[in-house]
């Protein structure tokens, strides 16, 4: 079957109603579809980006289309929807929990490979749908209408799975870079704030080991997230990594992040200020 469409039903009318207060397993099971539809591979089949529809009130008959549906979303749908469905026009994906599991059902269910020339790529394509989903739920539960030249959008992601599928990284990524850059186009017409970000490296006394170690001596700059404890953790059990800590430390590669010998809660915490 040849798809032409890629679609998740969500459980809402609208965005502006969307329930974002929910447990961990519909969060990761919603994220997984919305982020997962968006694979090279699919895009490139389909020529299209995705899109969701209301599990309230999903397309009728929807033809050659591939539908994602979580299971918070499956009792929203009409009683007959699924039963209705005509047999061999669309590809239903539901029970998949998880990304890998969502990747695996569509293998399964569509006969083909996901594998792609450069698979470090496809974490891209995975956090253009997030950053895709998140900027129109801003958008809509802050009450505006959406700016996104999605012609533009759609046309930019497709060219950017189609020059990967080719093994031409550098234009797959300046497609992707463009897409990115419309959305942060879109956002900035609700939200015009500067975005800034911070690397943390996070440690507990389980991370202080060779991969660490590794981390300090190959990374350029390293934010260490990490207390007096932990240091003198790593001090007793684990002296080549604090070997390779001093010694980048004092190449100016490492800032450490912490002071306190234990992060204990505050009693002036940010919520009492």
């Amino acid at each position: 079957m040849t798809i032409t469409q890629l679609m998740i039903l969500l459980p809402c009318y609208s965005l502006e109603d969307f329930q974002v207060s929910r447990n961990d397993e519909e969060a990761e099971e919603i994220l997984a579809g919305l982020c997962g539809l968006f694979h090279p591979v699919l895009i490139q089949q389909t020529q299209n980006v995705p899109r969701w529809e209301r599990a309230y009130d999903p397309p009728i008959a929807p033809d050659q289309a591939m539908i994602v549906i979580p299971e918070c979303s499956e009792k929203c749908l009409p009683s007959t929807w699924l039963a209705d469905l005509p047999s061999g026009q669309s590809i239903v994906v539901r029970r998949y929990r998880n990304l890998a599991g969502l990747w695996d059902a569509v293998r399964h269910l569509t006969g083909q490979s996901l594998d792609v020339p450069h698979p470090e790529l496809i974490d891209d394509f995975v956090a253009l749908g997030y950053a895709y989903f998140q900027v129109e739920l801003m958008t809509r539960q802050l009450r505006y209408m959406s700016n996104l030249d999605e012609v533009r959008f759609r046309n930019h992601t497709v060219k950017a799975a189609q020059a990967l599928m080719e093994g031409n990284t550098d234009q797959a990524k300046e497609n992707l870079q463009r897409s990115f850059d419309l959305l942060t186009e879109s956002r900035e017409y609700f939200y015009p704030v500067q975005t800034y970000l911070i690397d943390l490296t996070l440690t507990a006394e389980t991370t202080l080991g060779p991969g660490l170690k590794r981390d300090l001596e190959a990374t350029k700059h390293v934010n260490l997230l990490t207390t007096g404890h932990l240091l003198r953790h790593m001090a007793e059990h684990y002296p080549e990594t604090l070997q390779a800590l001093k010694q980048s430390l004092e190449a100016g590669h490492v800032n450490v992040v912490g002071g306190e010998n234990d992060e204990s809660p505050v009693l002036f915490c940010p919520s009492r200020l």
